[in-house]
């Protein structure tokens, strides 16, 4: 009498689940690296539109408005730190547009942006971002 076969057995069973569970630690290995990186794009974004408009500031010297930031930083009665907006932790600028261009910015990511990126330096010639060690 030939025996019946119904079902799986347990070898086969757990080297199913094995192979599900290694792809899916691929699959979310490369998922959180994306996160990081859509992160820093999104700071540094951020960050090159402070650099611009403070830079407007020193070369207008108008009263542009930095919507990134909520605040007027062509103020000269500002005490240079900023309100926190747009994923930033903290803002901090340093005017001193006697020198035309003369303004430096230091940038620091919120938690909510918590990519591989530290901090942003930005000065006229642009931003220098520095990754976290």
């Amino acid at each position: 009498m030939p025996l019946s076969r119904k079902g799986f057995t347990l070898i086969e069973l757990l080297v199913v689940i094995s192979i599900i569970a290694l792809l899916s630690t691929i699959v979310m290995t490369s998922v959180n690296g994306q996160r990081s990186r859509a992160k820093d794009v999104s700071f540094q974004s951020t960050a090159n539109a402070v650099q611009q408009s403070a830079g407007i500031c020193c070369t207008g010297g108008d009263a542009t408005l930095l919507n990134v930031l909520g605040d007027n930083i062509c103020d000269p009665a500002s005490d240079g730190t900023y309100p926190t907006g747009a994923n930033l932790g903290s803002v901090s600028i340093d005017r001193d547009c006697g020198d035309v261009l003369g303004f430096s910015v230091r940038l620091e990511p919120g938690t909510s942006n918590d990519g591989t990126i530290d901090y942003a330096l930005c000065d006229h010639d642009g931003c220098e971002f520095i990754p976290k060690t």
